[in-house]
């Protein structure tokens, strides 16, 4: 679905581009549907879809044992539709590598936790130019000051209630611009031993309070 995690619950609403959200959504892939947007992308965007289909997608990857083995899964999950792609396999200083504007190709991934249950930990931090963490590198886009409108009215709403439903749209705004594919929430099962206390759990980073813990004697 969007950027907001289901965890930041009061900012969360499933989007209508990708995902259970999409009339659109198999989970085991729509091939007939990303077929029939190629055939617009041929002459809508024929550059983009010469990228595409006949030099190839140049993912950036971290160096890693498991990508020798989802390399040729993805490329021929890839190749279903005509879409071919190649990877750039980065052994050291992945984001530096790709949050550079002069090195990043053309698609590149990473992680991110809400600091806390808002969405202006999220939205901002990821797609605004100042953001901290913003790989998309949108601000050059046309449709990127109406998104830093809304971003900015986001951070200064002080009604919460007011405050989700802009956090709601901004997120459904990135998914139509496709600022970002394919995000991925993770699910973990977490366990400690009987000398542990003040143990924790803070949902919007999925990890312990760990200023809490301690070790009992």
């Amino acid at each position: 679905t969007g950027v907001i995690s289901p965890l930041v619950a009061t900012d969360f609403a499933p989007t209508k581009v990708v995902g259970p959200g999409s009339p659109d959504f198999k989970p085991e892939g729509n091939v007939e549907k990303a077929k029939q947007l190629l055939e617009i992308a041929k002459t809508k965007c024929p550059a983009e879809y010469k990228h595409a289909t006949e030099d190839g997608i140049m993912i950036d990857a971290r160096q890693s044992v498991a990508l020798n083995d989802t390399i040729p899964i993805n490329e021929a999950a890839y190749a279903r539709v005509g879409i071919k792609v190649k990877y750039n396999i980065i052994k050291s200083g992945y984001y530096s590598t790709v949050m550079n504007p002069a090195k990043q190709n053309d698609i590149s991934s990473a992680g991110w936790g809400a600091d806390w249950a808002n969405a202006s930990t999220v939205l901002p931090e990821l797609f605004t130019q100042e953001g901290g963490f913003n790989l998309s590198q949108n601000w050059n886009d046309a449709a990127y000051p109406a998104f830093k409108k809304l971003s900015d009215a986001g951070k200064n709403e002080t009604n919460r209630n007011k405050q989700a439903a802009i956090w709601k749209q901004a997120s459904q705004y990135v998914m139509d611009q496709y600022w970002i594919i394919r995000p991925v929430f993770s699910k973990a099962q977490d366990v400690w031993g009987s000398k542990v206390g003040g143990v924790y759990y803070w949902e919007p980073q999925g990890t312990f309070g760990f200023g809490g813990l301690y070790v009992k004697a």
